[in-house]
């Protein structure tokens, strides 16, 4: 077995204990590196509580993880972007009115709400690569609530 073939078996069983317990983790060949001149506007915590959108973070952006509501009515994407080194919660298919969060591991927290069609975004929080993000969506009914699992770059 070649040294290549040994460290991708030892990355792939980490990987997969990592799983296991509860957290999503993209291989190395889920995250697309960052085209070359692709940059948004802000990056790490410069990036706290901006749109992503206006910042042109949505540019790189992909998903670190994603749930379906019980329901199977609602997605939950918890969006990343390694040029900005940021990640944000985006809705689809919620209520209107319905709560909808990002938070990381070093405190940082932001809600916003689902629009008229039950779709939505949040602002950022950084998450340089040692920061755990998840993002909830919360139903306007009370119903229950769906989140994502933490997300590790």
């Amino acid at each position: 077995m070649s040294r290549r073939s040994t460290s991708r078996s030892a990355v792939g069983l980490a990987t997969f204990a990592l799983a296991f317990a509860g957290f999503a983790i993209p291989s190395a060949d889920a995250a697309p590196a960052t085209p070359s001149g692709v940059s948004g506007t802000c990056n790490q915590t410069g990036c706290n509580g901006l749109d992503p959108y206006e910042t042109d973070c949505v540019a790189d952006q992909y998903v670190g993880a994603t749930r379906t509501s019980d329901d199977g009515t609602t997605t939950v994407n918890l969006l990343y972007s390694p040029s900005c080194q940021a990640a944000w919660t985006e809705v689809w298919g919620g209520q209107p009115d319905s709560m909808i969060d990002i938070a990381n591991n070093v405190f940082n927290y932001y809600t916003a709400y689902t629009d008229e069609w039950g779709n939505g975004h949040t602002p950022m929080v950084t998450d340089p690569g040692s920061t755990r993000s998840h993002g909830c969506y919360y139903p306007a009914d009370g119903g229950v609530g769906t989140c994502t699992n933490a997300f590790f770059m």
